[in-house]
């Protein structure tokens, strides 16, 4: 089974140096990471931009997966929204 990380994010200003990294962390029975699949924004947006990472096909040994999005040396609002994790 493959899977697909989609959604929307907004970014209305990015100051130089920033960065949206979108992340699925694969984890193993234990919460041990096993795979990271990310994708990236380093640029304002000018409204709603479509994000997806996938297909994607999880560690054999995978049990849960995480998703998280972080922000690095950004100064000030993203917006995100409907965000789902699909089988294809």
């Amino acid at each position: 089974t493959t899977y697909t990380l989609t959604g929307w994010i907004n970014i209305p200003t990015i100051n130089k140096n920033a960065q949206v990294v979108v992340r699925l962390s694969w984890l193993d029975a234990k919460s041990s990471s096993l795979k990271s699949n990310t994708t990236s924004l380093s640029s304002a947006t000018s409204g709603w931009k479509p994000v997806s990472i996938g297909p994607i096909n999880p560690p054999i040994n995978a049990r849960t997966v995480v998703v998280s999005i972080e922000t690095k040396n950004l100064i000030g609002p993203v917006y995100i929204d409907d965000f789902s994790l699909q089988t294809n």
